[in-house]
């Protein structure tokens, strides 16, 4: 082979790459699309439950409400950590 042969190879080469990068970075980016929406929607659930105040609704009284509560601690607790690893 001559050296324009083997340029033209390596150029043939070094595009095949860029075109396995660029397939790559689209699926990335699609990807990291699919998991920032699930995190909004963790995080604002989250938020939400870590503001739901109960002791009002009449729903739960004495006991059932204090251990909702500190159910509701835990869960607000474990998906915030959950978010921070995200």
């Amino acid at each position: 082979m001559g050296r324009k042969s083997d340029l033209r190879a390596e150029i043939g080469r070094l595009r095949g790459r860029i075109s396995e990068y660029q397939r790559n970075i689209s699926d990335l980016l699609s990807r990291s699309e699919r998991i920032r929406s699930k995190y909004n929607e963790i995080d604002f659930t989250n938020r939400r439950e870590s503001v739901h105040d109960s002791a009002g609704s009449g729903a739960w009284t004495g006991q059932l409400n204090d251990e909702m509560q500190q159910r509701q601690a835990v869960m607000v607790q474990s998906t915030s950590g959950r978010l921070n690893e995200v």
